[in-house]
C-alpha cells in the first residue's frame, strides 16, 4: 500500500528545484502521513494471518510496603563483676520484740483489775444498802476506792469521784486515813477551788491518828498559802524563815515518807548532797521516788569525787548564792525572780564569781522593753556558772529529782500503784 502511494505522488512532483512552495508543503504532509501509517502497520498488534507475535515481557516485581531495614543489635551492657562477701561479714538482723508481754497478758491484767474493783465496790456498799462506811471493812474499801480514782490506778483519773469516796469513808469515822484524803482534796481542789479552812479542819482531825502525815499536810497547806512576793530580808540580808518548816521537820523526825523526800530535795537545792542522801535513804524503802532520788544523788557524789576541788567562796557569799538559786528555781520557796536577782547581787558584792556570771547572763537578753526576760530567766535557772563557760544541765537540781504523784500515793497498795502506767490519762 505504501508503494502505491509513493508511485502516485512522486511522479507528480517536478524533477527540478523550481517546484512551487505549495507543492513542497503538500509533499511533506504526504510523507508524514506515510510515515505514520507505516508505524501503525508495524507497531500495532495485528490479527492478520502471518503477523508476527508480540514478545511477552515479565511481570513487574511487586513493591514492598515498607523498605527493608537491616536488623538492629543492641550493644552489650557493661556490668561490674560480682565479688563474694568477705568472710565474717554475714549480715545479722536483730529486731526488738513487738510486744513486751505474752499474748493475753493485758487481758488478764484488765480482768484482775475489774475483779478487784467489783470486790471493793461490794465491800464498800454491802448488800447494796447504800450505807457506806457503816463497818470498818466498808470504810476501808471506800477509802481505797478514793485513792484509786484520785490517781487513776486502773481507771480514768477522776478527782471528783475520789472526793466522794473519801467522804463516804469518813462518814462514820471508821477510817482515820479518810481525813487525809479530804484534806488533800481541799488543798488541791478536787472539786472547784481550794478550800484552806476545810483542809485545816481535816488536818486537825487526822492529827489524832496520824500525826506525822498531818504535820506534812499542814506544811504543804502553809506553802500553798504563801503569797508570791518578796519578803523582808533578815538582819544579814538573807530571806526570812519560811513558814511551816517546823511542821516539815517534825514530820520527817517521825518518819513520814513525804516529809523525808521533801527535806532531801531542799538539801539538794542548797547543795548539801550528803545530807540529802540521808533523807532519801530513810524514805527509799517506802517510796519509789525517794529510791530514784537516792541513786541520782549518789551518782552525783561519785562524779564529784573524780573532779578537782574548787576553792569555795566565803560562807556569806555561798549562803546568799544558795538562797538566790532557791528563789530562782522555786525549790522549797515560791519562785520569785525579783528576790533571786537581789540575792545574786548580794552574793556578788560578797565576792561570788558564780553570782556575777549569773547576773551577766540575766542581763544579756532583756525583754523588748529592757526589763527582765522571764522566759530567759526560766532557762537560766539550772545553768552551771561554776566554770568560765556556763553549761546547762550539769548541776544536780530539784527538777531532775522526783516527788510522788500526791502526798497520798505511798498509802496505796502496790498492786494499784503498778496500774498507773496501764491506763491512758
Amino acid at each position: 500500500m505504501l508503494a502505491t502511494v509513493l508511485r502516485d505522488v512522486l511522479p507528480a512532483m517536478p524533477a527540478s528545484g523550481a517546484a512551487r512552495p505549495a507543492q513542497r508543503a503538500a509533499c511533506a504532509c504526504v510523507m508524514c502521513l506515510v510515515a505514520g501509517a507505516a508505524f501503525s502497520l508495524t507497531g500495532a498488534p495485528s490479527n492478520l494471518p502471518g503477523a508476527p507475535s508480540r514478545i511477552a515481557l515479565p511481570e513487574p516485581a511487586a513493591e514492598r510496603a515498607t523498605p527493608a531495614l537491616p536488623p538492629l543489635e543492641a550493644a552489650p551492657v557493661a556490668r561490674d563483676p560480682i565479688h563474694p562477701r568477705p568472710p565474717g561479714d554475714t549480715p545479722r538482723i536483730e529486731a526488738a520484740p513487738l510486744v513486751s508481754e505474752l499474748p493475753g497478758t493485758r487481758d488478764i491484767r484488765a480482768q484482775a483489775v475489774a475483779r478487784e474493783l467489783r470486790q471493793l465496790q461490794r465491800a464498800a456498799n454491802p448488800s447494796g444498802s447504800g450505807r457506806y462506811g457503816a463497818t470498818a471493812r466498808s470504810a476501808q474499801a471506800a477509802w481505797l476506792l478514793g485513792l484509786i480514782h484520785l490517781h487513776g490506778a486502773g481507771v480514768r483519773r477522776d478527782p471528783s469521784s475520789a472526793q466522794l469516796w473519801f467522804q463516804r469513808a469518813a462518814s462514820n469515822g471508821r477510817e482515820p486515813w479518810a481525813d487525809a484524803g479530804l484534806a488533800w482534796c481541799a488543798i488541791d481542789g478536787c472539786v472547784g477551788p481550794a478550800q484552806p479552812l476545810v483542809a485545816d479542819r481535816s488536818i486537825a482531825q487526822l492529827r489524832a491518828s496520824h500525826a506525822a502525815r498531818a504535820d506534812y499536810l499542814g506544811w504543804l497547806l502553809a506553802q500553798r498559802q504563801t503569797p508570791l512576793q518578796v519578803g523582808p530580808p533578815g538582819p544579814d540580808g538573807m530571806e526570812a524563815p519560811r513558814p511551816g518548816m517546823g511542821l516539815l521537820q517534825r514530820a520527817a523526825a517521825d518518819g513520814d515518807v513525804q516529809a523525808l523526800t521533801e527535806l532531801g530535795m531542799l538539801a539538794v537545792g542548797r547543795g548539801q548532797l550528803e545530807q540529802a542522801v540521808g533523807y532519801f535513804r530513810r524514805a527509799a524503802p517506802h517510796s519509789d521516788a525517794a529510791a530514784y532520788n537516792l541513786r541520782e544523788v549518789q551518782a552525783r557524789l561519785a562524779d564529784q569525787a573524780l573532779k578537782p576541788e574548787r576553792v569555795p567562796p566565803s560562807p556569806s557569799a555561798s549562803e546568799a548564792l544558795e538562797a538566790a538559786r532557791r528563789y530562782h528555781r522555786g525549790v522549797g520557796v515560791p519562785m520569785n525572780y525579783a528576790e533571786a536577782i537581789r540575792l545574786y547581787r548580794l552574793a556578788e558584792t560578797r565576792g561570788s564569781l558564780e553570782a556575777r556570771r549569773m547576773l551577766q547572763l540575766i542581763y544579756a537578753q532583756p525583754d523588748p522593753l529592757g526589763g527582765i526576760n522571764l522566759a530567759w530567766m526560766r532557762q537560766l535557772a539550772f545553768v552551771d556558772t561554776a566554770s568560765s563557760l556556763p553549761v546547762v544541765g550539769t548541776v544536780l537540781n530539784a527538777h531532775t529529782l522526783q516527788r510522788e504523784a500526791t502526798p497520798l500515793f505511798d498509802l496505796m497498795p502496790r498492786f494499784w500503784r503498778d496500774q498507773l502506767t496501764q491506763v491512758g490519762r
